[in-house]
């Protein structure tokens, strides 16, 4: 798997305090909890699209009040989000 970083396949790494263990694919790229995701920087909406199904996500889009709840939330329980005490 070659990474935008690392090509996986051919890096080597030298553990310390760690071992190896194969993981399937679809385990290791799978949320453990789905849920919304924060991405912490700044990205144009362009790039989110991109990125998204990268992750193998969406891109969260407000349809009614409760997923509007649930984003506000997410955003409020994440100290990234803020400046100076204002969200953005």
């Amino acid at each position: 798997m070659k990474g935008n970083v690392v090509d996986w396949d051919t890096a080597k790494f030298k553990l310390l305090n760690m071992s190896e263990v194969e993981r399937p694919w679809e385990e290791v790229c799978s949320p453990i909890n789905p849920g919304n995701v924060l991405i912490p920087d700044k990205r144009t909406f362009e790039s989110l699209v991109d990125l998204c199904p990268k992750l193998r996500g969406t891109v969260s889009v407000t349809q009614s009040r409760e997923v509007e709840q649930e984003l506000s939330k997410t955003i409020k329980d994440n100290p990234s989000c803020y400046n100076d005490g204002l969200i953005f």
